[in-house]
């Protein structure tokens, strides 16, 4: 009995198919297709787990590393860290090229933001001047930017 993944049989074991004769086998065996899902299963399993760990993962302890001269520079807000950058405090996911809408800090908008999205209102308590990313876009609070928000652009940025 042949098994195209495993290889050829020979004698109860499994050996390597040599590529360029099909059916010939070679002299190197080869794991059962039983050993092979178990051993990958577990493999697999093991790195569910590590990922998981990572995903849970305390960094507050890297920001804490950083030189003293830096650490003025980073806040945490929950899950989402922020450094300080040229008087903004910017979210470490913000991108290039994300749609951005701003706010002026203080702002009738800013207020209807805060009011729409609790979230929102805790992460933008970081400083006057915040550019975060939320639901994939950029939201830019600072001392210019819109007064007023109409409805539409609260859906359209907080859904």
């Amino acid at each position: 009995m042949k098994d195209s993944f495993f290889g050829g049989r020979r004698g109860g074991e499994e050996h390597a198919v040599s590529s360029d004769k099909p059916g010939q086998t070679q002299g190197v065996p080869l794991r059962s297709k039983k050993q092979f899902m178990a051993e990958e299963g577990e493999s697999a399993v093991q790195a569910a787990k590590e990922v998981r760990s990572l995903k849970e993962a305390d960094t507050s302890s890297y920001e804490a590393m950083a030189p003293p001269s830096m650490q003025n520079e980073i806040k945490r807000v929950g899950q989402t860290t922020f450094y300080l950058m040229d008087g903004v405090w910017v979210d470490a996911r913000y991108r290039e090229g994300l749609k951005i809408l701003r706010v002026k800090f203080g702002s009738e908008g800013y207020f209807q933001i805060c009011e729409r999205e609790p979230k929102l209102k805790k992460l933008l308590s970081v400083g006057q001047s915040v550019l975060l990313v939320w639901k994939g876009r950029a939201i830019e609070v600072g001392p210019e930017g819109k007064e007023r928000l109409s409805t539409q652009e609260l859906r359209e940025f907080l859904n």
